[in-house]
C-alpha cells in the first residue's frame, strides 16, 4: 500500500518519464526535507537541521527507487548503483531527487 509520500513521488516522477526507461547504471542523490516540528520555538525554526527521527533514510531511499521504477523512469531499480541521501528539517519540506550516469561503468 502506498503512503502519501509514495504517491507524491510517483506522481511527480510520472511528469519526468523519459522516452525509454533508464537502463544504465545511475547514481541517485536525494534530499528529504521535513517541516520543522510544531513544538520547536520560533528561534529554532531557522536554517537547516538534521532530521534524526523516523522514518529512516534507508527506507526513504528504497521508496524512491521503487517509485522511479513503477513510474517508468528507470527500467528496474537495480540500475541504481550508488546513493547519497540526507534527511533534514527546513521551513517547507519536500523531496529533491537527481539521477546521473555512473561514470565507473
Amino acid at each position: 500500500m502506498w503512503t502519501p509520500f509514495h504517491k507524491a513521488v510517483h506522481d511527480e516522477a510520472k511528469l519526468h518519464v523519459p522516452k525509454k526507461p533508464i537502463n544504465i547504471a545511475v547514481k541517485l542523490h536525494a534530499v528529504f526535507e521535513f517541516p520543522y516540528p510544531s513544538k520547536w520555538r520560533k528561534a529554532q525554526r531557522t536554517g537547516v537541521h538534521p532530521h534524526t527521527s523516523v522514518p529512516d533514510v534507508d527506507n526513504l531511499v528504497k521508496g524512491i527507487g521503487d517509485m522511479l521504477q513503477q513510474a517508468g523512469v528507470v527500467e528496474d531499480d537495480k540500475f541504481i548503483v550508488a546513493v547519497s541521501a540526507r534527511k533534514q528539517y527546513n521551513a517547507t519540506g519536500g523531496v529533491f531527487i537527481q539521477l546521473e550516469p555512473d561514470q565507473k561503468t
